[in-house]
């Protein structure tokens, strides 16, 4: 099948395993952090920022930048807590802008949205491309349930109810 001995050392290993195997491992994107029902957004940036930190030993996610996105996630977490939703929605838009800082247009379903020129000039991504669009979709997640749910208690609210 091969000429001569065909590959060897590391490079015939990994034949030897993909061959064995029939299949390439590659990340997935697959629902592992469950929303606590009722509602609440504290306890889901919880659950989000635990299952970040799992993400370095992955090689997911530099280490220096999983304690940056620490800090505001459990900022966040604690401005919800507090009922501060404006300062909890300013954590998470700043979380979103430090994604988008090494990857551009994470809303898109690929990378061939990319500008090729910017994906060249990145010598260090703090963060990898999956794993920031889970984040960022996560992310995304919460400010839509709490903007819904503010919504709702102002519209409860006018009928005497409160929260």
């Amino acid at each position: 099948m091969y000429p001569g001995e065909g590959p060897t050392g590391d490079l015939g290993k990994e034949l030897e395993t993909i061959e064995q195997n029939d299949f390439v491992s590659r990340p997935a994107a697959v629902p592992t952090i469950a929303v606590p029902a009722p509602f609440d957004a504290a306890l889901l940036l919880d659950r989000i920022r635990a299952e970040m930190q799992t993400w370095p030993a992955k090689q997911l996610l530099d280490p220096a930048f999983a304690a940056q996105l620490d800090r505001y996630l459990v900022a966040a977490a604690e401005a919800y807590r507090l009922n501060n939703i404006k300062a909890g929605k300013e954590h998470i838009d700043t979380l979103r802008k430090l994604l988008e800082r090494d990857h551009k247009h994470l809303d898109h379903d690929d990378e061939d949205n990319d500008d090729p020129d910017e994906r060249k000039a990145a010598t260090h991504l703090s963060i990898d491309r999956l794993a920031a669009r889970v984040l960022d979709f996560d992310l995304r997640y919460v400010l839509k349930r709490t903007e819904h749910g503010h919504e709702h208690e102002h519209k409860e609210g006018d009928h005497g109810k409160e929260r």
